[in-house]
């Protein structure tokens, strides 16, 4: 995970109402999870989601034409939205599904769910 990774992610939620920002980040997050698992397994990249990167799972998304400036308030909100879903996401455990971080920094206990996008 880079920090372009972070802003390409906050360019797509930024052009989208505010209350859609967390369900549409954990959309992403796991689109790139589970195209990391398929080139894991199948040696190539996934069909649609690519490589497992965060700036190949939004592909041609719309987004916002360029990232605005550190002084804008709605792209703080933005960029503190993915950082705090990536916080979710890999402090949660999740029984059904792949999780966005297997290493040794995972929490032993649940804490908010990373539910699958709808």
């Amino acid at each position: 995970m880079l920090i372009g990774d972070v802003i390409a992610v906050a360019r797509v939620v930024i052009v989208l109402p505010e209350e859609q920002w967390n369900s549409r980040v954990d959309q992403l997050l796991w689109r790139a999870k589970v195209a990391d698992l398929y080139r894991k397994r199948l040696g190539q990249p996934h069909p649609v989601w690519g490589n497992g990167s965060l700036m190949a799972a939004i592909g041609a998304e719309p987004k916002a034409p360029a990232e605005p400036f550190l002084s804008d308030p709605q792209w703080l909100r933005a960029l503190s939205c993915v950082l705090e879903r990536l916080r979710v996401a890999k402090l949660s455990f999740v029984s059904d599904g792949p999780r966005l971080y297997d290493g040794f920094q995972r929490c032993e206990r649940r804490r908010e769910p990373w539910p699958k996008p709808e």
